[in-house]
């Protein structure tokens, strides 16, 4: 929800949050903690150019960037679901994320670390090219 008001969102993760809590009889704050936890990225691919080429490098993500991309990864899952209310929204996908049902953002989050993995060798790059 980009645009709207602040209160009907709080309203909608306050409906979000009851549901949890009644169905998974535990603390919702714990479910969405260890939502982020799964989803957090560990690196990240940056371009930069060499010699006229383009080369892509892993770039290692401090846990304050990782927190927000998880964040920003969660929010656009949650606004590209389709069910009518934004509490449905919320609930659906804290709760798939943990019973690894969805695809979309765990997804994303492998291919940025595989990209990283095959890009490794292009590290030697990344600091020649500050200079």
């Amino acid at each position: 929800m980009r645009v709207g008001s602040k209160l009907t969102v709080l309203k909608g993760i306050e409906k979000a949050m009851n549901l949890l809590k009644l169905s998974i009889r535990s603390s919702p704050l714990e479910l969405y903690l260890l939502d982020l936890q799964l989803i957090k990225p560990t690196f990240i691919i940056r371009s930069i150019t060499v010699k006229g080429r383009r080369r892509e490098f892993p770039l290692y993500l401090g846990p304050s960037k990782q927190l927000q991309l998880a964040v920003r990864w969660l929010v656009e899952a949650i606004s590209s679901r389709k069910e009518r209310s934004f509490s449905h929204r919320v609930f659906n996908e804290l709760t798939s994320v943990t019973s690894n049902r969805v695809y979309s953002i765990i997804r994303k989050r492998n291919n940025a670390f595989a990209l990283a993995i095959k890009n490794k060798y292009n590290m030697r790059f990344a600091f020649k090219a500050k200079k």
